[in-house]
């Protein structure tokens, strides 16, 4: 390998590294299980969705306002605007899935990756640039409160 192409590599590696692409370990196996390529079927809300063939998805490691249990009136409000992002991202779109393991609902959940020719986004950063939920290691961090105190 060439001294310039050591330097890429390197260079990637630190920019995965700050981006957290990858380092992230919550749930029960941090081990992936399997890669899927999908379409989304049906958005429930901003952090959980339907695929093509019915398995309903939870997003690893984030966290959006309540759409169904909201504590208040400003949760159920941000709760709308996050699932219409989430509709937004990820409309007429393959998704690429990291199956992580199936939570106490068995949904998967995992790792959500936006096909979007020519580029992939990562749905998580999308949904935070948009300011739509909050990144959350589940078990392990408080879950992130929505109402104001």
């Amino acid at each position: 390998m060439s001294y310039r192409n050591m330097r890429r590599a390197a260079a990637l590696c630190l920019l995965l590294v700050m981006l957290g692409v990858g380092l992230s370990t919550s749930g029960p196996s941090a081990a992936p299980t399997e890669q899927r390529v999908t379409r989304v079927a049906r958005i429930i809300d901003g952090d959980t969705f339907v695929v093509a063939g019915g398995d309903r998805i939870r997003v690893r490691n984030f966290d959006t306002p309540e759409l169904r249990r909201y504590g208040c009136a400003e949760e159920k409000k941000r709760a709308i605007a996050a699932r219409k992002a989430a509709a937004d991202i990820l409309a007429d779109r393959k998704v690429r899935l990291t199956l992580a393991y199936r939570d106490r609902y068995e949904r998967w959940v995992a790792d959500v990756v936006v096909e979007s020719a020519p580029y992939s986004v990562d749905f998580v950063d999308a949904m935070i640039v948009r300011g739509h939920g909050a990144r959350w290691n589940y078990g392990k961090e408080p879950k992130p409160r929505w109402c104001p105190a």
